[in-house]
């Protein structure tokens, strides 16, 4: 064999194995959609962000409700506390 055939052979390969590498990209890229994915992530991110203040709004109000709910159990159970001086109205009664 000459030398212009191992090289035309090697130029073969090449182009054979750049194009099998072009071929399996496209595959890759028609099956996973990266693309696709990354701009309904995008759109997703920026939709959380318009609804982030919302968000906290509604955390806020259902904290409060749930301080506010705490408190009302906290005086219901120190009212009838029998070892407070206000609470415990049997007790106090008798006395």
């Amino acid at each position: 064999m000459s030398i212009a055939h191992v090289v035309i052979d090697a130029a073969k390969m090449n182009v054979y194995n750049t194009l099998s590498f072009i071929t399996m990209t496209i595959r890759y890229f028609k099956k996973t959609r990266p693309f696709e994915s990354m701009i309904y992530n995008m759109i997703m991110s920026i939709q959380q962000f318009i609804n982030m203040r919302q968000e906290s709004k509604m955390a806020k109000y259902r904290m409060n409700h749930l301080m506010y709910r705490l408190n009302q159990m906290e005086e219901v159970i120190e009212g009838n506390n029998p070892h407070n001086f206000l609470g415990g109205f049997n007790i106090n009664r008798l006395q």
